[in-house]
């Protein structure tokens, strides 16, 4: 089951999809949109799932968990993009594991908005109550 606490996460976004040198020049703050997003051909986010603290205690027996991050992609979405490591007993775990995540929009100025991207939905799990 899914275990309550904080996670921390850190994210940027790939400049390795950039037209050309001079694309995206223009401004539009209304737009809520990243100036450097304009100029990419499929924007990309990078996600770096750092660590969570203060999680539930979820196994039965030992006072501890065995947490993981399932990172999806779309609210609607039933397969996941990524899963991190289990660390096993840990109650502050640290991932530090980094996941492309491709928003699936090739932004046009005027006409993109924010809602266009996909939502990321991030949930943290215990690998033994999942298991059972």
């Amino acid at each position: 089951g899914r275990v309550g606490g904080t996670l921390t996460i850190s994210h940027s976004v790939e400049y390795l999809n950039i037209q050309t040198a001079d694309s995206g020049k223009l401004s539009d703050p209304a737009s809520g949109i990243p100036e450097e997003v304009w100029g990419m051909v499929h924007p990309t986010l990078r996600l770096t799932l750092e660590s969570a603290f203060n999680l539930a205690k979820a196994n039965r027996f030992g006072g501890s968990s065995d947490p993981f991050v399932v990172v999806y992609v779309g609210e609607k979405a039933e397969e996941p993009l990524y899963k991190t490591k289990v660390i096993d007993n840990n109650l502050n775990p640290k991932w530090n594991e980094t996941v492309s995540v491709p928003l699936g929009v090739k932004p046009q100025r005027g006409v993109t908005e924010v809602s266009n991207f996909p939502s990321l939905r991030l949930e943290v799990y215990d690998y033994n109550r999942v298991a059972e």
